[in-house]
């Protein structure tokens, strides 16, 4: 994962809606419902929060996953990690 930019995990979900990086600042990384509206977040917002929670864990599954299928698999995930860099 070093050509990425994002921010490293892990990310987790604080209060159903925010999406912090657990370092040392706590930062957060996003939101998928507005600060001010956490409590009133829907069911699909938390699912939301949850999977972007989930990313860095994923595209690191992905980046290690390709070395070992085919090249039509390879060239799709290859494709999905330039997605997520921002490339495509």
């Amino acid at each position: 994962m070093s050509d990425t930019k994002f921010t490293k995990g892990p990310w987790e979900v604080d209060n159903g809606a925010r999406i912090y990086c657990d370092d040392l600042t706590g930062s957060i990384v996003a939101e998928a419902c507005g600060f001010e509206f956490v409590s009133r977040c829907k069911e699909e917002e938390i699912a939301n929060a949850h999977l972007i929670a989930a990313a860095p864990e994923m595209y690191a599954m992905l980046d290690d996953l390709r070395q070992y299928v085919g090249d039509e698999s390879r060239e799709e995930i290859e494709e999905l990690l330039a997605k997520a860099r921002g490339e495509v």
